[in-house]
């Protein structure tokens, strides 16, 4: 796909990769040091060692919890559906993320933003608009009380009589 511009087409814009930070290669860091005194190589050698102790454990770390994150996807797309079916969009975005941003976001995440996407771009079909009316429609049913919700006891009875005429009422055929 290619954009129209004055003069000619331009190709689309790529997305800017992720760099990880380089380490100085094993010449340049040789070379650096020659101009350096006995101490301060010393320093170097130290620092540069630090340095890669501590992308190797951040490396470790970011690999341990890829896989504890893979492991619960792969746990929760046993019990739901949903998971399994949008895997391989899931790890295409997760891999997207991570190649321009280096950003690593959790696949439940990013099946969340996915299917969220997935449903605020869907047409609205006549099906679905018919089945929400339906289903307002038996809410409505529910919550309404019935019309007619008089009982077996006429009301007027009850109340035109005092209390000792509806007994006198009621024990009026009694032999006592």
């Amino acid at each position: 796909m290619r954009r129209q511009v004055q003069g000619g087409t331009q190709p689309p814009a790529q997305q800017p990769r992720y760099q990880p930070p380089q380490e100085e290669t094993e010449q340049a860091f040789q070379a650096r040091l020659a101009l350096l005194g006995p101490d301060e190589r010393e320093a170097a050698r130290f620092e540069r060692f630090e340095r890669r102790q501590t992308t190797f454990f951040h490396n470790q770390s970011l690999i341990t919890s890829d896989n504890l994150d893979k492991a619960n996807y792969n746990a929760k797309s046993v019990a739901d559906p949903r998971f399994k079916k949008y895997e391989s969009a899931v790890e295409a975005k997760r891999l997207e993320l991570i190649n321009t941003t280096g950003q690593i976001v959790p696949r439940e995440v990013l099946l969340k933003l996915i299917i969220g996407e997935r449903v605020l771009n869907a047409p609205q079909s006549d099906r679905g608009k018919q089945q929400r009316r339906q289903a307002r429609q038996n809410v409505q049913r529910e919550q309404v009380r019935p019309g007619n919700a008089r009982g077996d006891v006429q009301r007027g009875d009850r109340r035109q009589l005092s209390e000792a005429q509806a007994r006198a009422r009621r024990l009026e055929n009694q032999q006592i």
